[in-house]
């Protein structure tokens, strides 16, 4: 859920304290799922703790418009679905 929020966040961009207190998370939690999510190309993270959205492809950036207006509508079909997922590649 961290994506959808830097999606969400103005520019793009959201500090890691701002970003683990929205998504109820400790800070070295959203650090360590910004690291992974940058390990993808999905995100950078800067030195001054600014997570940054760097979807690569527009066909990325609608597929996360897409599943952020999803979340939006109806947050659990999207955490199954995602729960789902993470079984399968499992």
């Amino acid at each position: 859920m961290l994506l959808l929020l830097v999606h969400r966040a103005a520019n793009g961009t959201v500090s890691v304290p701002v970003a683990a207190s929205l998504v109820d998370v400790s800070i070295n939690q959203a650090r360590s799922i910004a690291a992974e999510l940058a390990d993808r190309g999905l995100v950078r993270v800067s030195s001054a703790d600014q997570i940054e959205l760097t979807v690569p492809s527009i066909e990325d950036r609608l597929a996360l418009a897409d599943l952020s207006a999803w979340y939006i509508q109806d947050r659990a079909i999207v955490l199954d679905a995602l729960v789902a997922l993470r079984r399968s590649a499992s």
